[in-house]
């Protein structure tokens, strides 16, 4: 049988001027779409993404 876990997660995708918004991870050598990890109780919407959207 197979187990399958939950781990909420939110990502940004964002796209200026043609230009897209990634973050580069030196420890992997890689690039991704900024997000992370929500942590319990945490919010989608919180202040910062809401004056990161805003700006």
């Amino acid at each position: 049988m197979t187990t399958t876990k939950c781990l909420p997660t939110a990502g940004l995708v964002s796209i200026k001027e043609d230009k897209l918004l990634l973050a580069y991870s030196n420890n992997r050598k890689a690039w991704y779409l900024p997000g992370g990890k929500i942590d319990a109780g945490g919010k989608l919407c919180s202040p910062f993404v809401v004056r990161f959207w805003r700006s």
